[in-house]
């Protein structure tokens, strides 16, 4: 345990605190386990009865300590019993050690001295008991004990008081320093000099004269020097004080009624006590902090406050109806909208009281164990694993709420058994309905998928969910069997079938849609996101492990479809620290609908992963090609900017070129049929890998971007005589290759496409990972991997990039460090710079 924690003032505690809370808190001290204080946070569990709360005790706001506990009083983060008890328990031992420290130092005082002894004596009988302990310690700090009992100021060694004096009137105003034993004494001697305070060497005062000057340092310091510091005040000052009213925020919060489902009426405004805008604002444009009224009656503005309103203003006020003057916000909000500004206004240290529909609504998201079991059937509910479980419950709750989802696990953690699983609950809950007599909605599914995996959804739905029809509407045969009535069921689609056929599919109601590997609708120009938004449905889901692939324009075009017009617009035009802003309102905006696990937090048993880069180098021969077609591209980029083509122009010139060499890189053979093949430094080095691999008993799934690469390496395989499977936008039976060689030990490589095979497939029979041709984005390869290092995985997993030295490939992994930065920001909540690829990164790939 560290330094004690802040102080709590007694006036607060007791209007916060039953006295009953009080006595049950301190009976409960005895049974709190993992007690630790990080500050702002007293944290600890406390088992109460056959339930054991786990209690966060916030004292970020001194004046108004908050318990978080899943109490009825904790979740309005007043102060509970169970906070209480945490904070008894920390005290006390501490208040016992520093008592035992005190008699201990006494003793040796008087240990020289024999007469006085009793004096000792008379001291060990005062530490009696840990009660009066606890109220002597606490008396030298407060004016009041935890239970109200008066204490008078005590002094210090040096003859300062333990806490400040305070004196005066809206004239003038004079502070004692306390001790310099008090926590507080640095902070308010250099908030005195600041503040233009003059020091009275022979009274040890410091002074403030005038009443503009007076009534600005208590509209900026009233709380600190009395609540924190816990300031003495004089008759004369406490007088004084009772006619000056401190402005304060209300927020009220109501639920619309006869409105659409889960809409709030929301206002903050600024408490002052009859005060006008206008008397605000002129009192603000002549730099006081304060307005006088005819009455006599003093109303302090504190700056802070001011700006907490602002600050509402500013970071809930986007989008939705605003209304209100500069000190007055009001706003409605959806029940999208909910858990995003319910943590604002924490994060903010907005205090409210609001209905429990509001609470309840806000808080689930925020906190997954809330969640209830789905109706998920019990055989398929029994398959599923915990995190599975969850986010079958995760799915249920927000289609209950009438909202949807993304669900962002990482690759191999079973998302489309979980997807499963909240479909199964649908059907299942409908078919309880009808077995009672009640008539059933409408539960006619989409299901949107690449087209590579169609036969992968149809065998895990015939696997995990036998008992829901299923229909396949693609192919050539799907317009003949378009016209067989299907009322009931699950429809499975691709992208493109989907954009082909979206007359049908618009003609139809869907109760829930489900897009899988959605980044195929990142791009909101794109003709697959314009036909899935074009759809309506009651429900939407989307699963991707890669939402943000380029930028957080993905995110949004992906949100443009799950819950359309949510998020705000990007921003154009927009300078560095706007476009901060908005990413971070994005993020907080999003996060309540991403549910995002990680192989391991939730699957520990996988065995690790293993990361590696294997470089090579050119030889004389593919260094010489390289080098004059790198100075080919820079000429014809160079003549085009003189010549004043456009970006766009650029752009693509530029990527031209760049594919260029990256195919040199990979395989010169590409653009020089002619190019021996002995010269080829990569295919070199997966000769020697592979080698390498087979000798340790390991098999190799091998990626690369260029099906003309694979060509090359399929004859390499060829002629070596090694057995290979191989999968590129050519192959039809996707499934029986992974069966084939899945089931085939003697078979040591896969050959795969990475736009083909790097989704949808389980392929456990390998433990290596061969990247042949890395490129900017490091998702496309995460995914990549995955085919291996996933669920029914048992080896090591080790993932090879093949790199050659002093290339473009080598300024590609740069890029790639950025392009992780963007996807950390989404999923560990940190800033986020708009990271497009621009011309210029582009251009840098060439030095």
């Amino acid at each position: 345990m560290s330094a004690l924690p802040p102080q709590i003032p007694d006036s607060e505690w007791l209007e916060l605190v039953a006295p009953s809370t009080l006595r049950e808190g301190k009976a409960l001290a005895g049974t709190v386990k993992n007690l630790v204080w990080e500050e702002p946070f007293l944290r600890g569990s406390v088992a109460d009865g056959a339930r054991r709360f786990l209690v966060a005790f916030d004292l970020r706001s001194r004046t108004i300590p908050r318990s978080q506990c899943s109490c009825e009083l904790g979740e309005a983060r007043r102060i509970c019993k169970h906070a209480l008890a945490v904070y008894f328990a920390y005290f006390a031992p501490l208040l016992k050690a520093a008592e035992a420290a005190r008699i201990a130092a006494f003793s040796e005082k008087i240990s020289a001295n024999p007469a006085k002894k009793s004096v000792a004596d008379t001291e060990r009988n005062f530490a009696g008991t840990a009660e009066k302990n606890s109220a002597a310690l606490a008396g030298r700090f407060a004016e009041k004990s935890f239970f109200g009992v008066p204490a008078k100021n005590a002094f210090a060694d040096d003859g300062a008081p333990i806490r400040p004096e305070a004196d005066g009137n809206t004239e003038w105003i004079s502070v004692v320093l306390p001790s310099r034993i008090n926590p507080h004494y640095e902070e308010l001697r250099d908030l005195l000099k600041i503040s233009d305070f003059v020091l009275d060497a022979r009274s040890r005062r410091w002074f403030l004269r005038g009443e503009h000057k007076v009534l600005n340092f208590l509209a900026a310091h009233r709380n600190f020097l009395f609540d924190e510091c816990r300031a003495r005040r004089s008759k004369t000052l406490e007088h004084t004080l009772q006619r000056i009213k401190t402005a304060r925020i209300c927020v009220n919060i109501e639920e619309r009624k006869g409105a659409a489902r889960g809409e709030f009426e929301f206002s903050a405004q600024l408490e002052t006590h009859g005060v006008s805008d206008a008397e605000i604002a002129s009192a603000l444009a002549c730099g006081r902090r304060y307005v006088q009224r005819k009455n006599g009656k003093i109303v302090l503005l504190p700056e802070k406050k001011l700006q907490k309103i602002a600050e509402m203003r500013e970071r809930l006020g986007r989008g939705g109806e605003i209304s209100g003057t500069e000190n007055i916000f009001r706003r409605r909000f959806s029940a999208a909208e909910l858990p995003s500004a319910a943590a604002t206004l924490e994060e903010l240290g907005v205090n409210y009281k609001a209905p429990d529909t509001w609470k309840r609504r806000s808080s689930v998201l925020r906190d997954l164990s809330r969640l209830h079991r789905p109706p998920v059937p019990a055989a398929l509910f029994s398959q599923l694993r915990a995190y599975q479980r969850l986010g079958a419950a995760w799915f249920w709750f927000l289609h209950k709420q009438g909202l949807g989802g993304l669900l962002a696990d990482e690759m191999g953690l079973g998302k489309t058994v979980e997807a499963i699983a909240y479909l199964a609950a649908v059907f299942h809950k409908a078919d309880r309905e009808i077995a009672a007599g009640t008539p059933a909605e409408n539960l006619r599914m989409l299901v949107v998928v690449p087209a590579g995996l169609i036969e992968n959804w149809r065998r895990e739905l015939a696997r995990f969910a036998p008992q829901i029809p299923v229909r396949v509407h693609h192919g050539a045969r799907r317009a003949a069997e378009a016209q067989t009535p299907f009322p009931r069921g699950i429809v499975l689609t691709s992208y493109a079938t989907l954009a082909i056929d979206l007359d049908f599919f618009r003609a139809r109601d869907w109760h829930t849609i489900i897009a899988d590997e959605a980044q195929q609708i990142k791009n909101r120009r794109s003709r697959n996101a314009r036909s899935l938004k074009d759809i309506l449905a009651k429900t939407r889901f989307v699963l991707t492990g890669t939402p943000i692939e380029n930028s957080t324009d993905d995110l949004r075009s992906i949100f443009e479809f799950l819950m359309p017009g949510f998020l705000p617009p990007s921003p154009r035009d927009a300078g560095a620290a706007r476009r901060e802003r908005d990413d971070e309102n994005l993020k907080n905006l999003a996060a309540p609908y991403i549910l995002r696990r990680t192989k391991a937090a939730v699957a520990p048993e996988l065995p690790p992963r293993i990361e590696q880069t294997v470089w090579c180098r050119f030889g004389e021969a593919q260094n010489a090609f390289y080098e004059e077609w790198k100075t080919r591209s820079r000429e014809e980029i160079f003549k085009l900017e003189m010549a004043g083509a456009s970006d766009a122009k650029l752009r693509t010139t530029a990527f031209a070129q760049l594919l260029r060499l990256r195919q040199i890189c990979t395989e010169p053979r590409v653009l020089k049929p002619d190019f021996a093949e002995a010269d080829s430094a990569k295919l070199r080095a997966f000769r020697e890998l592979l080698d390498e691999a087979r000798a340790g008993g390991h098999r190799m799934l091998v990626f690369s971007q260029f099906v003309a690469v694979l060509d090359f390496l399929a004859e390499a395989l060829n002629d070596d005589g090694v057995p290979f499977c191989r999968i590129d936008g050519s192959t039809r039976e996707r499934s029986r290759e992974v069966e084939r060689f899945n089931a085939s030990p003697q078979i040591p490589v896969f050959l795969i496409s990475l736009k083909a095979g790097g989704l949808g497939l389980n392929i456990t029979g390998a433990d290596t990972v061969l990247h042949y041709d890395p490129w900017w984005n490091p998702a496309a390869e995460a995914q990549a991997t995955d085919r291996a290092h996933r669920i029914g995985q048992t080896r090591t997993v080790t993932s090879i990039r093949l790199v050659v030295a002093d290339s473009v490939e080598e300024r590609v992994l740069e890029l790639q460090r950025e392009k992780r930065r963007l996807l950390s920001a989404l999923f560990e909540a940190s800033d986020a710079a708009n990271s497009k690829i621009s011309l210029d990164d582009i251009k840098a790939l060439f030095r």
